[in-house]
């Protein structure tokens, strides 16, 4: 019992030994699990917020670049709505902040941009929302607003000439300007007679004038019988030209009588006001603005005989010329100035013709014996020549009106009329064409005769008027276009970000 008692004890011995072992072992597993708890709890504490700053960061910058696309898409789509009759009919790329409305408004623009913005920044509208797919940016509109927008007609006008320069640049390129030193010398030429003579009837009025007040002396052997003799009228004819009637001397076929009530457009009606020219956009040269803005007028407009039948005014250069409300009195006034200035050319050009000097003393002479009124000769002469002069005169702006060419500088030798025809006013044009400057090119200089604003304004006149006429037009104006513009933007997500954009948008 003993042995057994012993060996028991033994035994319990060795397992006690075991445990003790097992017991060490595990205190020092538990004591490096415990170290790495304590380390990966001190790196996940740096590494989670770490990594959430990440995320935090790349969805940030992933915001910014969809809000980047987003936006020029969005200014490219409203870039695109530019007004196509406009276009099509005189090259002017414009917003028109209408949209075919009565009124026209930037909130208008705004809503737009903004239903572009937002079917772009929300896929689900997309086709891959039917794959499940999220939207992890949850990026939305919050404002819009325009803090500056160039409208067609601030500065009175000088908007809408930059773009029709621009146009014209594109169409004949910057070569254009060598042309422009020849265009300045011919324009300095007509500017010796232009605006110089705003009567051209007034020598040939007072020649006859002073015939009729002229006495004649009673001769010493005539009768108790004698009387006065009647004085000669050799240039009734060309005494009865007036403003008035010049037309029918000067032009053929029927005078469109189309009017407008200029009250209701662009130089008459107060226009809503916007930021005025872009400065960014590059200054135009004076001189030059002025020629290509000139070339755009006579590329896009109709005048006499190249009339553009869907206007309504029919002599549209003029009409920018002269500002009358009709297209007869345009004319009327065109005609007018050009007979006046050549009346001062071909006054300065008779007396150089010994020929025709002689003709005048002749014809005087006989008018004046037939008459019995001897005195009277010089004041024949003077009204003779003064006559043929205007003569002259009205058949050079007949030959201008049927598509012929009078030069400044005519020579002696292309006088037109005989004395004869000039009295009667058989005003006969030719066949030939001739050489010099056309109608168009008299209409060229004398619109540099015009302030370059009111030459602006009353073409606008011209643009809005033409524009009203076609379909689903009848409110256009251009004081509702926009050219371009600077836009604030303020874009809001879901994770409580904001995001503030500046952005320019504009045709050039």
């Amino acid at each position: 019992m003993v042995i057994i008692k012993e060996t028991t004890n033994l035994e319990t011995i060795g397992i006690r030994k075991k445990e003790m072992c097992c017991l060490k072992n595990f205190a020092k597993t538990s004591s490096y699990s415990a170290q790495m708890t304590i380390y990966l709890t001190l790196v996940l504490a740096v590494l989670i917020p770490l990594l959430m700053m990440m995320i935090d960061g790349a969805r940030n910058s992933a915001c910014k670049s969809t809000l980047e696309a987003v936006t020029e898409m969005g200014m490219d789509s409203i870039l695109a709505e530019y007004h196509k009759e406009l276009l099509d009919r005189y090259g002017l790329l414009l917003i028109d902040t209408s949209y075919g409305e009565m009124s026209g408004s930037l909130d208008n623009t705004k809503e737009h941009l903004k239903s572009y913005m937002m079917y772009n920044l929300h896929p689900k509208k997309d086709l891959l929302s039917a794959i499940g797919s999220r939207d992890l940016l949850g990026l939305d509109v919050e404002g819009i607003d325009f803090i500056s927008a160039s409208r067609a007609t601030d500065g009175k006008g000088e908007v809408f000439r930059y773009l029709a320069c621009q146009y014209m640049l594109e169409k004949v390129g910057i070569s254009y300007l060598e042309t422009m030193g020849d265009l300045d010398t011919e324009y300095a030429n007509f500017e010796l007679y232009s605006g110089k003579n705003d009567d051209p009837m007034k020598e040939v009025m007072e020649a006859q004038k002073n015939i009729d007040q002229l006495t004649v002396t009673k001769p010493e052997d005539a009768g108790e019988d004698w009387e006065e003799p009647v004085k000669d009228q050799p240039a009734q004819e060309v005494t009865s030209v007036n403003r008035s009637g010049i037309l029918k001397k000067v032009c053929s076929g029927s005078i469109s009588g189309a009017s407008a009530n200029l009250d209701v457009y662009a130089s008459k009606r107060d226009l809503v006001a916007g930021s005025g020219m872009n400065p960014e956009w590059k200054e135009s040269l004076e001189f030059a603005e002025a020629f290509f803005f000139n070339e755009y007028l006579l590329t896009m407009m109709g005048y006499y005989g190249q009339e553009r039948e869907d206007s309504l005014l029919q002599y549209q250069i003029e009409y920018i010329i002269a500002g009358k409300d009709n297209d007869k009195d345009n004319l009327k006034k065109i005609a007018w100035q050009i007979f006046g200035m050549r009346v001062l050319i071909n006054s300065g050009l008779i007396s150089k013709s010994a020929a025709r000097v002689e003709k005048i003393k002749t014809m005087a002479w006989g008018i004046a014996f037939v008459t019995f009124s001897p005195e009277a000769k010089p004041a024949y002469e003077e009204l003779l020549k003064t006559a043929w002069i205007v003569a002259e005169s009205l058949c050079d702006v007949k030959k201008l009106m049927h598509g012929k060419k009078i030069p400044l500088d005519k020579k002696s030798d292309e006088w037109q009329t005989s004395l004869w025809e000039g009295l009667s006013l058989n005003l006969k044009i030719g066949s030939d064409e001739g050489r010099g400057m056309d109608y168009k090119d008299y209409l060229r200089f004398m619109l540099l005769e015009v302030g370059i604003d009111k030459r602006t304004m009353r073409a606008m006149d011209i643009v809005e008027m033409d524009i009203r006429r076609i379909t689903g037009n009848n409110d256009f104006r251009l004081d509702n276009c926009i050219a371009g513009g600077e836009v604030q933007y303020i874009f809001t997500n879901i994770y409580g970000n904001a995001f503030l954009m500046k952005r320019k948008f504009s045709y050039y």
